[in-house]
């Protein structure tokens, strides 16, 4: 099973960079060390991670159309990259709530007070399951109940 790509601190120029040591999906290993390096020959030097056919950075015009299409031909319906960043910022404040700063880096965010401000919608998940455990439960307990007979109107 692939992992995550850790994030290293930011360089000089501001940006923050992948470290390869600690990568361990093989798609992007191998886009990274053979399909980039291809991709990066067309033209220009760039520190952009996608690339373009034509040696650049991939836009994100066609970055997600690349998703869109993708997506629509593997699950049956078009998602757009801006679910993947949020998904994996409410996976993160959900499985491990300690490690919310790695939120910051994913989204782009300067300081972890906007990543909790805008993604604390994994508080209100867990309100959400629950209060929808809570109704089952009652809908269990009510189903589970005798029901009283009904009372006949005598005339």
């Amino acid at each position: 099973m692939g992992g995550v790509c850790g994030v290293r601190d930011q360089d000089q120029t501001g940006t923050a960079g992948i470290s390869l040591s600690t990568c361990s999906d093989d798609h992007l290993r191998r886009y990274l060390e053979v399909h980039r390096v291809v991709l990066l020959a067309a033209g220009a030097p760039t520190t952009a991670l996608w690339v373009s056919k034509k040696g650049g950075a991939l836009g994100y015009a066609a970055m997600a159309h690349q998703v869109r299409q993708h997506t629509k031909a593997a699950f049956g319906m078009s998602l757009n990259p801006h679910l993947f960043r949020d998904a994996m910022a409410t996976a993160i404040a959900i499985n491990v709530p300690d490690e919310l700063w790695l939120i910051m880096p994913i989204l782009g965010h300067s300081t972890l007070k906007t990543s909790e401000r805008h993604y604390n919608q994994a508080g209100t998940l867990e309100a959400g399951r629950r209060h929808a455990g809570a109704i089952s439960s009652l809908r269990r307990a009510t189903r589970a109940r005798p029901r009283k007979e009904a009372r006949t109107i005598q005339s």
